[in-house]
């Protein structure tokens, strides 16, 4: 009978075990598979909504005011994760300069290791309401 229960008890143990590391995995690769966010998605359109602002996870921006313009960031005809987007978040330590990837030639970080970003919150924009987003991680 104790052999039993203590076999139950290890079962369960290693059950429990499982499944936290399940949902930890989990929360990875949903994080991770995000890379390109948008604040006041449904703006942008006209000159009454708002600016729709893309982020992606390496810390490119674009911004758009109006359907069918141009973007207010160079390289203004492009939205993240697009290289030609020579703009972002750009950290010195010592020597060495991280940030993410660009097409200036004379200018080259060193790119981030892995990056990623959550989920807008709240997903539906409202006046007077703030949308936010965090990075979940970053690695030199």
């Amino acid at each position: 009978m104790l052999a039993d229960y203590l076999g139950r008890k290890f079962n369960y143990a290693i059950f429990l075990r499982a499944l936290i590391l399940g949902a930890f995995f989990l929360s990875i690769v949903d994080a991770r598979s995000q890379t390109v966010v948008q604040l006041n998605n449904t703006g942008g359109s006209s000159a009454t909504d708002g600016l729709k602002i893309y982020i992606d996870a390496t810390t490119k921006i674009q911004v758009r005011r109006l359907a069918g313009s141009n973007g207010q960031v160079y390289s203004s005809t492009v939205n993240p994760p697009n290289a030609s987007l020579d703009n972002g978040v750009f950290i010195r330590v010592g020597a060495n300069t991280y940030g993410p990837s660009h097409t200036v030639a004379t200018f080259n970080p060193i790119a981030y290791a892995s990056a990623s970003i959550g989920s807008v919150s709240p997903v539906t924009p409202a006046d007077g309401i703030q949308q936010s987003v965090t990075s979940n991680d970053k690695s030199f």
